[in-house]
């Protein structure tokens, strides 16, 4: 006698346990978001602003300064890459950017490896005197501090202020 019925398949529709374990914790962070936000409107309360810097990153990538659209004259070429590695490898305990850090960044997007520390920190140094004229970047913050200020021999200061 032949079973009556669907055929069961050997497919299982079974999630991942990485993709569960994402949709689960995005659930929790909407959830605890959402009830942060009722008990705080509930008792009055402003939840705070984040403040904003002179230069920000989008989730694109495209870089703010004060507020406006960071443009590149080509966004391929080396300045463009070691503004991207300074932005991204500010050291808050240190206060700058390590060269060492800033050269393997910009190797890792694909730049020729350079083996001479002193090259390395020149072509770095030259690429910084090259970032205002690959873009609408300023020499100087608002406040008229320098944007970029060189730790000899160590690495590469980035002011990026809170704006009020």
């Amino acid at each position: 006698m032949k079973a009556r019925g669907k055929k069961r398949s050997n497919k299982t529709n079974a999630v991942p346990l990485e993709e569960h374990m994402y949709r689960f914790q995005a659930r929790h962070q909407l959830f605890a978001k959402k009830a942060y936000d009722h008990v705080a409107k509930e008792l009055g309360i402003r939840p705070p602003k984040p403040k904003r810097k002179l230069i920000e990153q989008r989730n694109n990538g495209t870089f703010l300064y004060n507020g406006e659209v960071v443009r590149f004259k080509n966004p391929n070429t080396y300045p463009v890459k070691v503004f991207a590695a300074i932005f991204s490898q500010q050291d808050t305990e240190l206060g700058y950017a390590p060269y060492r850090k800033i050269n393997q960044w910009i190797e890792a997007s694909g730049v020729k490896a350079l083996e001479d520390e002193e090259k390395i920190i020149k072509r770095i140094r030259n690429a910084i005197d090259n970032i205002p004229r690959s873009s609408n970047l300023t020499k100087t913050t608002p406040t008229g501090e320098k944007l970029f200020d060189i730790v000899d021999g160590k690495g590469v200061i980035l002011r990026n202020p809170e704006l009020d």
